[in-house]
């Protein structure tokens, strides 16, 4: 694993004696952080029972996602994680609070005795290793929890792609634990897995991010939309091929009387879908943090994800944010876990997305339905998550 990970980062180097060199001075740097990181390991597993550890995406990427949530609530609840990823930031320093930033290359060097303690959780579309380096550390003796988010779209990833490839061969690993972020995938690996090693770990909101949030603080590129006197409607999240897009922009069309801001990264390259008109404001990515200050200015929230499998399967970590925020919320009728909840409205085709704006608008404005929408925000957090997979963990695997 070492070599593989020298080659890949020196590989473009053209000069065959440079590149030699280089690989040599990066075996020595790699070394030099194994020890000390693996000093950090030691003692903190020393301290603690056991630990969790993720190979996944870089702790600073632009849309804050699941493994940071995991990250933050397990370490609030005093449980070490190591947290890697191949960006050139791991030097094993402390990001909040129990949380370690360790490099993958320490992690796949680890002696078993200290693999033993920590549980791997790999992530099925945000895992960044391959079938046969995750069965190495399987049988190092790490306990893997599989992390099943999204259904597989090979249109999106590729038919032969690492994270498919894992997910098929996933009895050979065999995980201790398999978590399942909404019912049709928990459903999906209960017959694979049974009740006794598949865990319901649906998506939260870190409550404590919006509240007390002051309306009169209006983000610059928003103060201009606000003198408008028109409602917002508002949307934050991937700009992402599985989004409706036809819906997107007949909605623009139809409601003129409407503001519509959209906020996130460009996924795919599915923003050129967008079609910018006086009322369409694409205002780009932001912060984590500074979601609640725009959320809160929104009149109601959509989520508008085309038919199919990718929305049956899909659990909105923004439905609990914008429900926290105590925004009602329009939603395409294939989001079924947006089904069942007071003042989010499930639509069944354009014509009654476009209607129920207005419907959703109007609940917006009675104190029954926020707070209503406000109490499944404080149902549905990250830390009751967090807790559940621990005492899974106590249960039946320690």
């Amino acid at each position: 694993m070492t070599k593989y990970i020298i080659t890949l980062l020196t590989f473009w180097i053209p000069v065959k004696h440079l590149r030699k060199k280089a690989r040599i001075k990066l075996r020595q740097l790699l070394t030099l952080q194994f020890r000390n990181e693996f000093s950090i390991i030691k003692q903190v597993l020393a301290d603690n029972p056991y630990a969790f550890a993720m190979i996944t995406i870089p702790w600073n990427v632009v849309l804050y996602q699941r493994p940071q949530h995991f990250a933050c609530q397990f370490s609030l609840q005093n449980v070490p994680v190591f947290y890697s990823d191949f960006s050139e930031k791991n030097t094993g320093t402390a990001l909040p609070k129990n949380v370690f930033s360790i490099s993958p290359y320490t992690l796949f060097k680890l002696p078993s005795s200290y693999a033993k303690k920590i549980y791997l959780i790999v992530t099925n579309i945000q895992s960044l290793m391959d079938y046969e380096s995750l069965l190495k550390m399987r049988n190092r003796g790490f306990h893997i929890i599989y992390d099943y988010i999204d259904d597989f779209d090979e249109k999106i990833l590729g038919p032969n792609s690492v994270q498919l490839n894992i997910f098929r061969n996933l009895e050979k690993i065999g995980p201790s634990l398999v978590l399942a972020s909404a019912k049709n995938l928990y459903q999906q690996m209960l017959g694979r897995f049974g009740h006794e090693r598949v865990l319901f770990a649906p998506n939260g909101v870190e409550i404590e991010n919006f509240l007390n949030v002051d309306k009169r603080d209006i983000p610059n590129d928003l103060r201009d939309i606000k003198t408008k006197n028109k409602p917002i409607i508002g949307y934050y999240g991937a700009m992402a091929p599985w989004l409706d897009w036809d819906l997107i922009n007949e909605m623009h069309q139809k409601c003129r009387e409407y503001e519509f801001v959209y906020i996130g990264a460009d996924y795919k390259k599915a923003l050129k879908n967008l079609k910018i008109a006086d009322n369409v404001h694409f205002l780009g990515p932001k912060n984590y943090r500074e979601l609640p200050s725009y959320s809160v200015h929104f009149d109601c929230c959509i989520i508008p994800f085309i038919e199919g499998d990718i929305a049956k399967s899909t659990s909105p970590l923004k439905l609990y944010e914008f429900m926290a925020m105590k925004k009602p919320v329009v939603c395409t009728k294939d989001l079924l876990e947006c089904y069942g909840y007071e003042g989010v409205l499930i639509s069944v085709g354009h014509k009654e997305f476009i209607e129920n704006l207005k419907v959703a608008i109007d609940l917006g404005k009675h104190k029954a339905c926020r707070d209503k929408l406000f109490s499944y925000a404080l149902a549905n957090t990250w830390q009751k998550t967090a807790q559940n997979i621990m005492e899974k963990i106590n249960a039946f695997y320690r």
